[in-house]
């Protein structure tokens, strides 16, 4: 089973991490706290973008609480890249009509 390789985070990355953190919770709480924002009820939907928006948080916060996969494929994938990409197109998608 693979380990998660412990970097030393530089004041930059920190903030950084802090930063992603933040937004995924705020995103969170938007979405858990005003839920006619999403749709004004529950046929309106529009579940591919919420589902982008649920893993770009979800990856947010597990770069954003400093897990670093050791092999390529995980570091991509759990990179603040792939998190506010997802996050962005995500919420684009569901609150950008």
């Amino acid at each position: 089973m693979p380990r998660a390789v412990k970097s030393e985070a530089s004041g930059g990355r920190s903030a950084w991490r802090a930063l992603s953190i933040l937004a995924a919770t705020a995103l969170a709480a938007l979405i858990l706290l005003y839920p006619r924002m999403l749709a004004r009820d529950a046929s309106e939907i529009r579940f591919f973008p919420l589902v982008l928006m649920l893993f770009g948080m979800s990856i947010a916060w597990v770069w954003g609480f400093g897990f670093e996969p050791r092999n390529q494929w995980g570091r991509r994938v759990c990179s603040p890249w792939m998190a506010w990409g997802l996050m962005l197109l995500g919420a684009f998608l569901t609150f950008g009509r």
